[in-house]
């Protein structure tokens, strides 16, 4: 039997956007951190959430009329998953949150939107 270990690029390390979704209060929610392959999900230390639904991740594409499921936020802690090539930071109009029944949109469209943010890429 052969094993290969091939060590992955630290995400840290290549960060190239940072968006931070509040409340209403501005206590922050979620933080995402995007790099060239992957985004980082983070829920914030003291967030409250409704347990009896999910909080999905959408982004609109430029020039693209629907949203696009990314993946469910998570509640507590972090998530880390892969960035979509073609979402490229310069092409998203808008990053939103919606709130959903367990598991996420049964649609593809988002239920009702709770959050929404523009990624600033100067």
């Amino acid at each position: 039997m052969l094993i290969t270990w091939q060590p992955q690029e630290s995400f840290s390390d290549k960060i190239t956007h940072s968006v931070t979704f509040y409340d209403s209060s501005n206590k922050p929610l979620w933080n995402l951190d995007i790099s060239d392959h992957s985004i980082l999900l983070k829920a914030a230390s003291e967030i409250s959430l409704q347990t009896d639904y999910d909080y999905q991740l959408w982004i609109r594409l430029k020039g693209y009329p629907n949203a696009i499921p990314i993946a469910l936020l998570p509640k507590t802690d972090s998530k880390e998953i892969a960035r979509n090539a073609l979402f490229k930071p310069q092409n998203i109009a808008l990053l939103a949150i919606s709130r959903e029944p367990t598991g996420g949109s049964q649609s593809g469209s988002p239920s009702e939107i709770l959050y929404t943010a523009e990624l600033n890429v100067n």
